[in-house]
């Protein structure tokens, strides 16, 4: 990754000693100098005095949290073109609007994998020392400020009238949420279980369903990351659209640029009348990606180029078409190490997984065999 080719120092203001301790040695043996801070406060003093190349901040800090300690970092001079990750933890809820809002790059969600926080370091550091890319991005995050921050206080709105009393889900709450019918002839609940991971997976859920950032599912073979994007479209202001699912890995390379962007008729031999692509069937509801590390390398750089511009290309035509849907991809290959093998795109994986969330496996809830079996029973 040749990390520790770009001499940087890194701040990091985590007050866990455990997290500390872990990102530490996972950033010093790559050559980066580490600099430690605990609070808000010492944050800010700590950059009147050196500029680092990057910023891991806990979102939980005692006193002035990360959210406030991010917007006045951004407000000072020596930190406007410093990236910053904000740390959470795996169950926590974070408004993406707000991250955002206040200046964060992104986020880091512990517990900690190698792979994705060296990846993320080495990126946002490599930005950094090229200003000329950032200036213009600065620029338009401060123009969008006024318009986020209102749009930030419309959510919490929302997300108020929509949460539970209780800041937990009970095992009530969780059914009455989340076993609701699927998709006509699904045949049952979406999601079904009490255990603790499934609990906190329904959390998550909620957290994310109402935003319209791209959601990146991970699990491995069976473990319902598809009734997961089920679940995470019916609860999203796309949920009167349709629920498109595409398995990536059952494409033909050579069918899959006209399959995905829509051919107009003439645009190849046997094309007799304009064929809607999955990005067209998908319009105001949700495109779901399945097997997203099987996409043939080309078509990750037009997918790319779609989801920045809102934008797509059909074969045949010189206009671009808008597109107005929510992406949501799944896998069951580790990405950041295809990243690193030379097979998947960085930039797509970094604009697919505004969020992540893990399907967890039977093993990890067995006291849900039960629910199960009595579900599968009833059909």
């Amino acid at each position: 990754m040749n990390t520790s080719k770009l001499n940087a120092s890194i701040l990091i203001v985590e007050p866990d000693q455990e997290s500390l301790t872990q990102l530490t040695s996972l950033i010093e043996p790559v050559g980066l100098n580490v600099i430690i801070a605990q609070t808000g406060e010492q944050a800010l003093d700590m950059i009147e005095k050196s500029v680092p190349a990057i910023i891991l901040l806990n979102s939980q800090l005692p006193g002035m949290d990360g959210f406030e300690t991010c917007s006045r970092l951004k407000q000072h001079q020596n930190a406007q073109a410093v990236p910053i990750l904000l740390i959470k933890a795996m169950t926590e809820c974070l408004d993406y609007r707000q991250v955002l809002s206040v200046g964060s790059v992104g986020t880091l969600t512990k517990p900690f994998q190698t792979n994705e926080v060296l990846m993320h370091i080495h990126v946002h550091i490599a930005q950094y020392q090229k200003p000329d890319t950032l200036v213009p991005e600065n620029a338009q995050l401060k123009q969008q400020n006024a318009q986020l921050k209102q749009e930030n206080e419309q959510l919490k709105l929302k997300i108020k009238c929509r949460q539970p009393t209780k800041n937990t889900l009970s095992t009530v709450e969780a059914k009455s949420c989340y076993q609701a019918k699927a998709q006509p002839g699904d045949g049952g609940p979406l999601l079904i279980g009490q255990s603790q991971p499934i609990l906190k997976l329904l959390k998550l859920i909620r957290c994310v369903s109402d935003s319209d950032l791209s959601i990146l599912i991970e699990g491995e073979c069976g473990t319902g990351k598809e009734r997961v994007a089920q679940a995470i479209h019916k609860g999203s202001a796309y949920a009167k659209g349709l629920f498109v699912a595409v398995n990536c890995s059952a494409i033909p390379s050579e069918l899959a640029e006209s399959e995905f962007f829509w051919a107009m008729r003439g645009a190849f031999t046997g094309a007799v009348s304009d064929r809607k692509g999955y990005f067209e069937l998908a319009e105001g509801g949700t495109l779901f990606l399945d097997e997203i590390g099987e996409m043939p390398w080309c078509l990750q750089a037009k997918l790319l180029r779609a989801l920045e511009e809102r934008k797509i290309w059909p074969v045949g035509s010189s206009q671009p078409k808008p597109i107005n849907i929510r992406v949501i991809a799944a896998t069951n290959a580790n990405l950041l190490e295809m990243i690193d093998a030379g097979t998947f795109r960085f930039d797509l994986y970094s604009r697919l997984a505004d969020d992540i969330i893990t399907t967890p496996p039977l093993r990890a809830h067995k006291e849900d065999i039960a629910l199960l079996v009595e579900h599968f029973l009833n059909q």
